[in-house]
Order: structure tokens, then sequence, then C-alpha cells
């Protein structure tokens, strides 16, 4: 699998650059909230105790985020959820503090597709009154979509993987095809997709796979996948 150098956001297609000279450009729904690929390289380039540790993508919870982070051990200043669960997490900080100001919070992260904050009191005991916004903000976070913040039905997740609205889901597996040096294309019909097979082909990109369904109409998309090797001098 090839590492990504370098992402950048135009619109609604996500740019990025490979270490082996390839480029992708993919597609992006307007709802996804900054760039999900650009937050994936900035922690595969900072150790997690390594300070300042980066917020991306924060935009109006940030200050608020920042400061929860200040209420975690030094060692410990992380959290590893995407930016649609930002305001459940920041709107939690807010009463945890009225609960009590000097709370210590512990982690926060994204576990089986659920939003886990955790938080005791300055001694490291557990406070019951922690359970209610900490517990609010799990359950919110099973209809909330981790990228986008869209909402989604809360269907039940015990593989691991993080909680995703349909279009976000369509790219973050659009971005694992390109990590693998292949991409995915899709359209209505054979017709409409047929100039972007001519176009990728002519490029140098071989096409390894076909979805088309039986007969062609709402909800039944013409898929193919193509892949490319490293070119050469690039």
């Amino acid at each position: 699998m090839t590492r990504a150098l370098e992402s950048t956001r135009t619109g609604n297609v996500i740019r990025v650059e490979f270490e082996d000279g390839r480029v992708a450009e993919l597609p992006c729904h307007a709802a996804l909230i900054g760039n999900p690929i650009a937050r994936q390289i900035s922690g595969w380039a900072v150790y997690r105790r390594q300070e300042p540790w980066r917020l991306l993508d924060a935009g109006e919870h940030a200050a608020e985020l920042r400061e929860m982070l200040a209420a975690m051990p030094e060692a410990d200043r992380f959290l590893s959820i995407g930016p649609g669960w930002y305001a459940l997490t920041a709107q939690c900080w807010r009463q945890l503090k009225k609960i009590d100001p000097e709370c210590v919070v512990g982690e926060v992260k994204s576990k089986f597709g659920e939003l886990r904050i955790s938080a005791c009191d300055q001694d490291g005991q557990p406070v019951a009154r922690f359970g209610g916004p900490i517990g609010w903000a799990r359950k919110q976070s099973l209809r909330t979509c981790e990228w986008c913040a869209g909402r989604i039905p809360a269907v039940h997740r015990g593989d691991g993987q993080r909680r995703l609205c349909r279009p976000c889901r369509d790219f973050a597996e659009a971005w694992a095809l390109a990590r693998e040096g292949r991409i995915r294309i899709s359209a209505p019909t054979m017709r409409e997709l047929n100039p972007r097979m001519q176009k990728l082909l002519s490029e140098g990109w071989s096409m390894v796979r076909m979805d088309k369904p039986i007969a062609e109409g709402p909800g039944r998309a013409v898929s193919a996948w193509f892949e490319r090797q490293s070119r050469e001098g690039r």
C-alpha cells in the first residue's frame, strides 16, 4: 500500500499525492467536513505524545476542544474521533464542567462505531453524575456520521469501523482503493460511464472489474474498477 504525502481539497474534489508519484482525485460530497485524508496524513506525521497535537477541521468547536484537551493528562492529550462528532464532544464537555469545573478527562475516542468519553474527579475517582452527559453523547453518536455530522440510522456496528453515512462510506472506500493503486467510477448508465472509461484507458489504466446490473435504472449504477502501476520518472 503506497503512502500518501499530501492532500488538498478544492470544492467537492480531494486531491492526493503519493510517494510513488501517483496523483488521485477523489470526488466527495459537499457535507463532508474538511479533508479526512489530510487528517490521516497529519496523524501519521505526529506521534501521539508529541506537543502540540494538531486539531484539524474543528471550526467553531476548536476553543472548547482545546480546553477539553487541556483537562487530559499531558501524555494522553488526543482526540481519536472525526469532526462530525466534535459538536457532541463539545456539548458533553460543557456539561461535565458544570458538574465539576476541575474534572479530568481520560479519553475521547471512537470505538465500535460509538463516541466513548471517560472522565473522573481530581483524585481519579468516578463521578456518577458524569454518566448523564457521557451517555447522552454516546447515544447521539449512534445516529451521527463521524465525518459529516449527518443523521444516520442507529445500526449496530461490531466490526470496529467508523460510523459513517452512505456518501462518506463511499468516499472512504474510494480512498482505500486509491491507496492500493485502484479507482472506482460509477454512472447511472453504461452510455454515461463509457467516456470516462475510455479516458482512463487512454491514460494507462487497466480495467480489473465491472459491476453492471441486468437492467439499468434508478439505484442500479454501473461501476468499474481500474488500476495502474507506478509511473517511472514522474
